[in-house]
């Protein structure tokens, strides 16, 4: 078994018991709960103890886990940017041309299949907490436990897990700075594309965009985007929605281009709080080689 996730109980912990201390201070799921209790076991003060146990104040809980198989991820041997690890977290560098994680036919050659083979033999399942289109480059974050990764989906879904995207839209945008507020929708007449027209339309949901515009030139815009929902092509959708389509990005009506392969869309930066420290974690991914020779071409 290995610790996922240790804490020690504060004064709002004494007459606690461990069951409602973790799912209150600690915000532990109660599947993760029922977990424990048949694959792990939570230990106070070096002792294992059980959920109902009466807690005091400096009591320290750590709780383990037998260890994951990668859950249907092949392990595949290859090169990985890490730009940030430990026993709780994993983050990468995504290469452009790389799908995050397996799906339907795709099931080798995936960012995930890299990951697994570097967690092999740690007993740690592969578990993303966001993804990546395939051609989109950048910073994709992995929890290496249960319960990190339901704290991060949690801060995704209220508001806390920040994603910053650098992009370059074919056209010179006027605005320096604007948000973009319209629901994205799966395209019925398509298999891939989204929409935020009416026509066509299937489960649309509302979606939000804001950017602010870092540099013109003659045919080309560079722009800082925050997704502040996380809809499919978000961004690609509500660019092209405006008139300014990312530069390589075919799909949403942009010029083909011999300037980049695909489209000019790169997660620079991840920020938010570390699922067991509490500590603000910001990383950037630095760019890619074709985006780089992007900006110098336009410079």
């Amino acid at each position: 078994m290995r610790a996922i996730f240790e804490l020690v109980v504060d004064a709002d912990g004494r007459g606690a018991t461990i069951y409602d201390y973790l799912r209150r201070t600690a915000g532990v799921s109660r599947g993760l709960l029922r977990r424990l209790k048949t694959d792990g076991c939570i230990t106070c003060n070096g002792q294992e103890a059980r959920l109902r146990s009466v807690l005091a104040p400096g009591d320290r809980l750590v709780l383990y886990l037998a260890d994951e198989p990668s859950q249907g991820v092949i392990p595949e041997p290859g090169s990985l940017e890490i730009l940030y690890e430990d026993h709780h977290l994993l983050i990468v560098n995504k290469p452009a041309g790389m799908v995050t994680h397996p799906v339907r036919e795709t099931v080798r050659g995936t960012l995930a299949n890299r990951v697994a083979a570097h967690l092999a033999g740690a007993g740690v399942a592969v578990r993303p907490v966001h993804r990546l289109d395939r051609d989109t480059s950048g910073a994709v974050l992995f929890a290496k436990s249960p319960y990190a990764h339901q704290n991060c989906a949690r801060q995704r879904s209220q508001g806390g897990f920040h994603r910053l995207y650098l992009a370059v839209l074919a056209g010179r945008l006027p605005a320096r700075w604007g948000t973009i507020d319209r629901p994205v929708a799966r395209l019925s007449s398509h298999p891939v594309r989204r929409t935020t027209r009416a026509d066509g339309a299937v489960d649309a949901r509302p979606s939000l965009t804001t950017f602010r515009t870092l540099r013109r030139w003659k045919g080309a815009t560079l722009v800082a985007v925050r997704p502040e929902t996380g809809r499919t092509h978000q961004i690609r959708v509500h660019f092209s929605d405006l008139g300014f389509p990312l530069l390589g990005d075919v799909l949403y009506g942009a010029s083909p281009t011999n300037l980049i392969g695909r489209q000019a869309l790169h997660a620079f930066r991840l920020s938010f709080r570390h699922p067991v420290t509490g500590q603000p974690l910001l990383v950037q991914a630095p760019l890619q080689p074709d985006f780089i020779s992007l900006l110098s071409h336009l410079e």
